[in-house]
């Protein structure tokens, strides 16, 4: 999922039509988690920003590399922020 989000905003970094002004990959190796923040500009609306934030914790990563166990699922959560609002919810994938 990080890869196809990573793909698309450099596209459109590429195209003209956003850019990307702050990125980070971040693991975790206390909780053993992960988190990737992607930041956008419009170029035509310089005071506005958006940042695309997808983590996944130790039980969703073990389920997507290993055998995963019954009932285990694969995911990540997503979070769209804007400045002063946050939309979040989970992104679960079915094997």
């Amino acid at each position: 999922m990080k890869t196809v989000f990573e793909g698309a905003a450099y596209d459109l970094d590429l195209r003209g039509e956003a850019s990307i002004t702050g990125r980070k990959d971040l693991v975790d190796l206390a909780e053993m988690s992960r988190e990737y923040r992607i930041t956008l500009q419009l170029p035509e609306w310089q005071e506005a920003s958006v940042m695309i934030c997808l983590s996944a914790s130790l039980g969703q990563l073990a389920a997507e590399i290993l055998d995963p166990a019954p009932g285990a699922k694969a995911g990540a959560s997503a979070a769209v922020t804007f400045p002063g609002k946050t939309v979040a919810g989970p992104l679960i994938i079915n094997r």
